[in-house]
């Protein structure tokens, strides 16, 4: 049980920047964005149609694009840091302060962000499964009305003929007595389907037809179909249904209008064949696209008929805004991970190489760290970013009027969000290397060289719980609360055994000594290579928390 709820915990500490960060950024973009739209109800329907298919497409792609800089940004900080590293062990080997007694606080958020986002996940599937029988019901209705439908070709009008053969390739136009309201689904091949009592009337039939045909020809079953797998995935976001339903209703609108650009097409009778849908029951499968949407959009929908041009934007101009629109919300997602607390790495970069101890002594700019004039520069250089809430860089008059002479080269003013914690980080990275120093031994010339990734990679002998049995929580560390992530770099040998173990990131202490002290009493199955074993490096990440 307690491993579920560490899992579930575990999805809470990496969803949280990876997922739930983009998503808040693209709810609020999402929201301002729904707000101009409504505010401007004099933005053409196909603007507002394709902006908010843009709104919804960002969403998937925004967080997809935001994990992968997260990925490359990993992968850059690893191999910057550490030559021929190959980390075969990604989630890191928890070691407990109460593992013979495990208890879970369920007062910490993060295990409730995992619960949320397991449910989130539960829920995606059974969209997922609901919009697959969606499609599935639509192809056996497609089946079934196949065979039995009269399609009465000859009813149709001249234009109508042509937009079917010569702009709208493989779509099958059906009429049948098993739906109320026309509509259209499919994906290569497509198909129209129309009310057979239409075919008593051609006027209407030739009418229901055209608008269908507009769908096709805008492709509006290949963008509500994405919108459909979108929705699903997402069911569970309010905005996500709301943007839906008015991407349905502008899709409509749209539709109508260009309907209506054909002279021959009466008005009126549009107008009273839309009347007469709306008390229909409408084709519930939402994967299909469908005439009549909602009763409640009619009174809109012939406002807006009588309110129309006979000149429609260029449909160019309204893909051209939706790629626009789409590219600037998924942007704004994706480099929602560039900054550190609202401090940019250049900012920061930038600070650090003027407080560089290389610089002459007398043109160095005054440091001042959280109100206090500081020395020590060359530590205060290595404070990593996130300890950094902000930097104010003074220069010239401002500099000398707030800190007299003193401020003659200029002044860095330095706010930490905890400065106790940002000097403890650097007193444990200074331990970290002094022990490396201590742990490096000369290479042998009869040393084989390693591989950094085989066919078959080494095996801890025993699994993992053997290795959490070999690793001691130290007393001081649980007492002085030091937790966090220690990562050990070794050589597994042809014979299973660790070779040049030492630390690459440590949290001081004696965490890293215990982590280390673990893996060189570990035996693994030998890496292989060709059917034979070779020596491959590997990095063992090995997490102390209390519980």
């Amino acid at each position: 049980m307690m491993d579920l709820l560490t899992f579930i915990k575990d999805i809470g500490a990496d969803s949280l920047s990876l997922f739930w960060l983009p998503l808040v950024i693209w709810t609020v973009l999402a929201m301002g964005a729904i707000v101009v739209f409504r505010t401007f109800k004099k933005i053409p329907s196909v603007y507002q149609y394709h902006g908010r298919v843009a709104i919804i497409w960002a969403l998937p792609l925004g967080i997809f694009i935001s994990y992968l800089l997260h990925r490359v940004s990993q992968l850059s900080d690893q191999s910057s840091a550490i030559a021929a590293k190959f980390i075969v062990i990604s989630s890191p080997i928890t070691v407990s302060s109460s593992a013979s007694n495990p208890s879970l606080n369920w007062a910490d958020p993060i295990f409730w962000l995992g619960m949320l986002t397991t449910i989130g996940i539960a829920t995606a599937l059974f969209g997922l499964l609901r919009l697959a029988i969606n499609i599935s019901s639509l192809k056996s209705l497609s089946q079934n009305i196949e065979n039995t439908s009269n399609t009465k070709h000859h009813l149709l009008s001249a234009k109508n003929k042509t937009l079917l053969e010569e702009q709208c390739p493989n779509t099958t136009l059906l009429l049948s007595d098993e739906i109320d309201v026309p509509c259209t689904f499919g994906w290569r091949q497509k198909w129209v389907v129309v009310p057979a009592s239409l075919s008593d009337n051609p006027e209407k039939l030739n009418i229901a037809v055209r608008h269908e045909l507009m769908h096709i020809c805008q492709s509006d079953y290949l963008l509500n179909a994405t919108l459909q797998g979108i929705k699903a995935l997402f069911y569970f976001h309010p905005l996500i249904h709301v943007l839906e339903k008015e991407t349905e209703e502008y899709r409509e609108l749209y539709c109508d209008q260009q309907v209506l650009v054909d002279p021959d097409i009466s008005e009126k009778r549009y107008a009273e064949l839309l009347f007469e849908l709306s008390s229909k029951n409408i084709f519930r499968p939402t994967a299909a696209v469908r005439m009549a949407v909602h009763p409640s959009t009619l009174k809109k929908r012939i406002q807006v008929m009588k309110n129309r041009t006979q000149t429609l934007p260029p449909i160019k101009r309204s893909i051209a805004f939706m790629l626009i629109t789409g590219l600037l919300f998924t942007g704004i997602m994706a480099c929602s991970d560039m900054e550190e607390d609202g401090i940019t790495n250049t900012e920061i970069e930038q600070a650090q190489s003027q407080m560089a101890p290389d610089k002459p002594s007398d043109k160095q700019p005054l440091l001042v760290l959280n109100g206090e004039k500081m020395d020590g520069r060359d530590s205060i250089s290595r404070i990593k970013p996130k300890y950094i809430e902000s930097i104010n860089v003074l220069k010239g008059e401002k500099a000398t009027a707030k800190y007299d002479d003193e401020g003659a080269n200029g002044v860095i003013e330095i706010t930490l969000i905890d400065k106790e914690a940002a000097f403890n980080d650097l007193r444990s990275d200074a331990e970290m290397q002094a022990m490396n120093e201590k742990l490096k031994q000369p290479r042998s010339p009869d040393k084989e060289d390693f591989y950094v990734a085989v066919e078959k990679q080494p095996e801890i002998i025993g699994g993992i719980k053997a290795f959490q049995e070999n690793v001691t929580y130290p007393k001081e560390c649980k007492d002085a609360k030091i937790e966090g992530r220690v990562v050990v770099q070794f050589i597994v040998n042809k014979q299973g055994d660790v070779e040049d173990p030492n630390i690459i990131r440590g949290i001081g202490g004696g965490c890293d000594e215990a982590a280390l002290q673990a893996v060189k009493q570990t035996k693994f199955k030998p890496g292989q290579q060709r059917g034979k074993p070779v020596r491959v490096q590997m990095s063992l990440p090995v997490r102390f928390k209390q519980s």
